[in-house]
């Protein structure tokens, strides 16, 4: 049996004025007979948003992310992360962790356990170039990310290795990375 919550939201920045929209979309998969322990799980993320190339703002984009979460042991699942690298258009507005943040609030995981993100780090995101927001730049990444993704892993048991290129990788418990002490929020989310 597969049970599917669609939760649609306004991205707005702190002044209300609009960014995206986002839909996250948790199911969770589980026959009746077995264990909480031997469901399954996926989380998909779509933004909407629109495109700033040239002056205009015509174009309404979408950026998709779609992962599965898996049994790690008796008491956890485990989200292996193959990418998630926001577009320019929505980078360095706060939107990422407000992302992760709905994700690990709506997350459908059964009482008690617990879930563990594990990922690579990629040369490749090592810069972003693009309009950030707004202006077109090219901006050193690797301490960016490191961090966004540092916000999430529980400080108790997080790794997180990256070299001067911008290559490792992470691995950690997920909680919730709004409640961080290095987050400054800078954009909001609106339930539709």
């Amino acid at each position: 049996m597969v049970n599917t919550t669609r939760h649609p939201y306004r991205i707005t920045d702190l002044q209300r004025v609009p960014i995206a929209t986002m839909t996250i979309v948790q199911e969770i998969e589980k026959l009746d007979a077995l264990p909480d322990r031997c469901c399954t799980g996926r989380v998909s993320v779509e933004f909407e948003y629109l495109e700033s190339r040239h002056g205009s703002t015509a174009r309404v984009r979408k950026f998709p992310f779609d992962e599965r979460w898996l049994p790690l042991d008796d008491a956890s699942f485990q989200m292996r992360i193959g990418d998630f690298m926001l577009p320019p258009e929505l980078c360095c507005r706060g939107i990422g962790t407000l992302c992760w943040s709905e994700i690990h609030r709506t997350l459908p995981l059964p009482p008690g356990f617990s879930l563990l993100l594990a990922g690579s780090l990629s040369n490749k995101d090592a810069t972003l170039t693009g309009n950030i927001p707004g202006k077109l730049q090219t901006i050193d990444n690797i301490e960016r990310r490191n961090a966004f993704w540092r916000r999430m892993l529980d400080p108790a048991n997080q790794v997180l290795v990256s070299d001067a290129n911008g290559d490792g990788y992470f691995r950690g418990r997920f909680v919730d990375p709004a409640t961080h002490a290095s987050y400054t929020p800078k954009a909001l989310a609106t339930r539709i």
